[in-house]
């Protein structure tokens, strides 16, 4: 491989890297967002995260393409190091740690994320049961715990 490939190939694992931060940063964003109940920052939220989502993709989709024939499928950014300069190795070998650190920690504030929203629907299903008379016997249930009102009959 040469140098100008091998080059490529660190800059866009360092791009990966910087999509996988700002998708952190989104996650804790959306994070205060649900505590502070901003509906419309969520939305923004939701559509940044889709897009850097795509973005990721993207990267990985062009490392992948590039790498075919160097590398058996599927592509994983482990395997990068298999066919790079020494020179570009231990950069990209760094970068890609650094990557499996923030998919981790990804992973955990999602898994929060969802608890949290989780939680708190429950307390809404708990309220909105309270408020419809869900507790008293022969009262249908208005809000279910799908998030969604039952119909009445």
């Amino acid at each position: 491989m040469n140098q100008n490939d091998a080059q490529w190939i660190e800059q866009q694992v360092e791009k990966k890297k910087r999509l996988y931060q700002n998708l952190r940063t989104c996650f804790e964003k959306e994070r205060q967002a649900l505590i502070q109940v901003e509906i419309d920052g969520l939305w923004q939220i939701s559509s940044e995260k889709d897009t850097l989502c795509m973005e990721i993709s993207t990267v990985k989709k062009e490392l992948a393409d590039f790498v075919a024939l160097s590398c058996p499928a599927p592509f994983d950014l482990n395997q990068l190091h298999t066919m790079l300069p020494q020179k570009n190795c231990a950069a990209v070998n760094r970068s890609v740690q650094e990557i499996m650190v923030l998919k981790k920690e990804i992973d955990m504030l999602r898994q929060c994320n969802m608890t949290y929203m989780n939680e708190s629907l429950q307390f809404m299903d708990q309220i909105m049961s309270m408020i419809s008379g869900g507790g008293k016997k022969n009262t249908p249930t208005v809000y279910n715990r799908q998030c969604a009102l039952n119909s009445q009959k």
